[in-house]
């Protein structure tokens, strides 16, 4: 009977090992707080003649150059490490090394890789064009680059209350795609005035792919699973017993204030029955990125937009900071923060509604603290 019972115990170590084993931390993070600690570098509010308005995304390479997504004039601007502008890659248009719609991009290597309308741009770091690569399908769009080829995007199929999220790699070169994970959902909110169809989803996946590991966030159960390529879990962290932030009405429109299409403001009418349609509570997290040994999970207070609320983990899952990134000068954060080395990188705005990418000089959290 003795021996049986020990078996049964380590049957159960062994689940708990080696299995596909859950954390799921309490709301309280064993170390406390943690503080940046953000000093000022250096600030930029152009680029050239091209001035800052609306900075879609910011990636920062090994070398310290900064590569900078800017939406409202459309180009994809570089800088170097101390700020100066050093060129733009690619340019709007629709012929090839063209983008129309420019809201994202990805550094592979020394490549820079542009999709835009289910086609793939391709430039060296330097603005070299290489190529553009044409999947023939519509609306693929990663989310997540692997390499130069393969990405992992999101095909969604919907019944009558909920949305079947099917993650897959696709592979540029062969035009195959593999499943590696299905995630239910709420259906997005869609509304249509006219010619002009709007769909806001705020629940869903959140993806970050880092050393050949994808890290899958469920933003409405603050759960998040780390898998390989082929789709094998490796574990399951997150936080249990968290309450969501309640939004009101002021708040949701707040939202829609910051959308222009064509140009324009979203119609009244429109904003109103968006409104009326979006979920009440505010998804627990936006984003994760993995910054030296840590995971960062970033979360969204939308009663403060002047501070980025940052979870942080150790890399098997375990909670242990907690921190409000908030800027020095009481900027609002518009965009990042991007963590790269010893620095954080932000697009901000000031009271008088200048914005700038800024960069700063930060402590940051090591394997000692």
């Amino acid at each position: 009977m003795k021996r049986i019972i020990i078996l049964i115990v380590l049957l159960f170590f062994a689940i708990t090992l080696f299995g596909n084993s859950i954390i799921l931390n309490k709301d309280k993070p064993s170390k406390g707080k943690w503080h940046f600690k953000p000093k000022k570098v250096w600030e930029v509010d152009s680029a050239g003649d091209t001035i800052l308005v609306k900075t879609a995304k910011i990636v920062v390479s090994n070398d310290g150059t900064i590569f900078v997504a800017e939406q409202k004039a459309q180009k994809l601007l570089v800088f170097n490490s101390e700020g100066k502008f050093l060129r733009a890659i690619g340019k709007q248009g629709e012929g090839p090394g063209e983008y129309k719609n420019l809201s994202t991009f990805y550094i592979i290597d020394d490549n820079v890789i542009v999709p835009a309308m289910s086609r793939f741009h391709y430039f060296k770091t330097n603005g070299k064009y290489m190529e553009t690569i044409n999947p023939d399908i519509s609306f693929l769009f990663p989310d997540a680059m692997i390499d130069k080829y393969k990405f992992l995007y999101t095909k969604s199929e919907k019944n009558d209350k909920f949305e079947t999220e099917m993650l897959k790699v696709f592979n540029l070169q062969d035009k195959t795609s593999t499943l590696i994970k299905k995630i239910i959902s709420k259906k997005p909110n869609v509304v249509s005035s006219g010619k002009l169809t709007i769909m806001v989803k705020f629940d869903g996946t959140v993806v970050e792919y880092n050393n050949n590991f994808f890290y899958l966030g469920n933003k409405n159960k603050y759960l998040i699973t780390k898998v390989d390529t082929k789709g094998k879990k490796i574990f399951e962290f997150g936080i249990k017993s968290r309450k969501k932030i309640k939004l009101t009405e002021k708040m949701k429109r707040a939202r829609y204030d910051r959308v222009v299409l064509n140009g324009r403001k979203m119609p009244e009418t429109l904003v109103d029955r968006l409104i009326k349609n979006d979920p009440d509570l505010v998804p627990y997290f936006n984003d994760i990125t993995l910054v030296g040994n840590f995971i960062y999970v970033y979360v969204k207070d939308p009663r403060d937009n002047k501070v980025q609320k940052i979870d942080i983990f150790t890399n098997n899952g375990k909670y242990i900071y907690r921190s409000d990134f908030r800027l020095p000068e009481n900027l609002i954060l518009k965009r990042g923060p991007v963590f790269k080395g010893k620095f954080a990188y932000v697009f901000a705005e000031d009271e008088d509604g200048e914005r700038k990418l800024i960069k700063y000089s930060i402590n940051l959290p090591n394997k000692s603290t």
